[in-house]
């Protein structure tokens, strides 16, 4: 199956998990549209795709030409511990902002790219949220992650104890 069908199928996957999860949550409360577990569903679904529309999604091969051009400030949203342990060349973990901030350069012909474990992650969205407050414009979100990058052969960095 191709990388692309993989990715649509792991979303809608995760997606239904996700609103399965919330609907086991409300144990059996009336779903009807007035529900609080029903409003709550459509938010959260209106919210993901609020998200995919308001940050357009970048592929792997997109990614690829785009890292050497020196025109994109790419942004690992996973936690420290998973960043340190291996992280797309280039990257810099969204934790350390201070670092962050000295890489930024004009908002205005820079693209910001951010990404996460995998299609199923989410912590790329305050990411995506903070670039945005920062004052740029031209924000995509690398769907596939570190678990997509990976999969298509990309080379990961681990930082060692030696690395500051």
């Amino acid at each position: 199956m191709p990388y692309r069908s993989i990715k649509h199928a792991l979303l809608f996957g995760c997606l239904s998990l996700l609103i399965n999860t919330h609907l086991l949550a409300c144990d059996g409360a009336a779903t009807d549209n007035s529900s609080p577990c029903a409003e709550s569903e459509n938010q959260t679904i209106a919210s993901l795709a609020r998200y995919q529309q308001q940050y357009p999604d970048m592929t792997y091969q997109e990614l690829r030409q785009q890292l050497p051009t020196g025109k994109v400030l790419l942004v690992d949203a996973n936690r420290p511990e998973t960043y340190a342990s291996g992280h797309i060349p280039g990257a810099i973990s969204f934790n350390d902002k201070a670092n962050l901030r000295t890489h930024l350069k004009d908002p205005k012909n820079m693209t910001v790219v951010v990404y996460c474990g995998g299609s199923h992650c989410i912590a790329w969205h305050n990411a995506a949220d903070w670039a945005a407050a920062e004052g740029f414009q031209n924000i995509r979100h690398f769907s596939a992650g570190l678990r997509g990058w990976k999969l298509e052969g990309g080379e990961v960095i681990a930082m060692n104890n030696n690395t500051p």
